[in-house]
Order: C-alpha cells, then structure tokens, then sequence
C-alpha cells in the first residue's frame, strides 16, 4: 500500500511541476506539494508516528529505492529545463538529490528554521535555499 501511496504520489507530483511557469515556481510547487502530500497523508502520517519502526528505515538507512524514485522524477525535470536554457549547467544528479534529501530531512525533523506543517515556511524555504542552487534563467521577456 505504502508503493501505491508513493506512485500515486509521484504523479501528482509531476503534475504539480507540469502546471508551472518555470523552475523557480516549479521548484516551490513541488517542494511544498511534496511536504504536504507526506505529511497530509493518513497512512503516511500513521506509519510515521505510531509504526516508524516500518517508515523510518525507508526513509532513512534503506532509503535508496525511495530517493531514486523522486531523484529521477526531479532529474527528469531538471534536464527538460537545463536542455530549455531555463537553468544554468549544473550536476543534474547532485541537484535532484538534494531537492529529495532536503524534502526528507524536513518530513522527519518538521521543526526548525522551516515549519513543515506551514506552506509558506516550506515555500520561502525552497525560494531562498533550493532555487539557487539550480541558477534559473529568466525567461525572454519576462
């Protein structure tokens, strides 16, 4: 159920990104749709707080299948935007990972400079912290 929930997850997901102007709305639509999905989630949310013993390993030391899933999913975007000239040369691979690492980190220690549980923390998160790092180029005329 948990890899159905996660699949059903993945193409909301892109379909948030699809809806976007550009990577750096992109980049935050995604972020705080990713967030709030997890968190939002029922089964997810059970999982995490009355199982971890199920989720946090996925998550965590065994968290290879999962990262790979969402790191190709924002790879993916990443290249379409890079091969678009919407994003300065970076490490496709290194960007998307991060992105996923960031969105994990937040989801199991949800407290801190960015309050998981408020949408506009997570967005000013993604806009000051991972936007950058992927340099978006403006688009023409814009």
């Amino acid at each position: 159920m948990i890899e159905a929930e996660t699949r059903r997850g993945v193409e909301e997901l892109d379909d948030v990104l699809n809806r976007q102007e550009g990577p750096a709305q992109a980049i935050e639509a995604g972020f705080v749709f990713l967030v709030r999905y997890v968190r939002g989630h029922p089964l997810f949310d059970r999982v995490l707080h009355r199982e971890p013993e199920i989720l946090l390993p996925a998550l965590t030391i065994n968290a290879g299948h999962v990262l790979a899933v969402y790191r190709s999913l924002i790879a993916e975007r990443l290249k379409d935007w890079q091969d678009r000239g919407r994003i300065d040369p970076v490490d496709i691979d290194r960007a998307a990972e991060a992105i996923v690492r960031f969105a994990v980190s937040l989801l199991l220690t949800p407290y801190g400079a960015a309050d998981a549980d408020d949408p506009r923390d997570i967005a000013v998160f993604a806009r000051e912290v991972l936007s950058p790092m992927l340099r978006p180029v403006p688009a023409r005329g814009a």
